[in-house]
């Protein structure tokens, strides 16, 4: 949460695998288990593999970082990123 000239702000992020896309829903959980539900907003940025894609692109399975504002109550994903798979990625210790 932080504060701006319009009040508090409440930024949310997670990183998990995808367990369903349904219209506007985007449901991710965790590895802790932590299951938050994340809007497709008109401004929703997707990325797979380094370029911009679409957020029907997205399917169940995939891991991904999404990250935005709580609105209302709401998780409104502003940039959704899919990871590559864990095997596939470079440098990581």
């Amino acid at each position: 949460t932080f504060r701006n000239k319009k009040g508090f702000r409440t930024l949310s992020f997670e990183r998990g695998s995808i367990q369903s896309v349904s219209g506007s829903d985007v449901v991710i959980k965790s590895p802790d288990g932590t299951t938050w539900t994340w809007k497709i907003v008109s401004d929703t940025v997707v990325r797979k593999n380094g370029g911009k894609t679409t957020a029907s692109a997205l399917s169940a399975g995939e891991t991904v970082f999404a990250g935005g504002p709580v609105v209302s109550g709401a998780r409104d994903a502003r940039l959704i990123i899919v990871l590559a798979p864990r095997s596939m990625r470079h440098n990581e210790t």
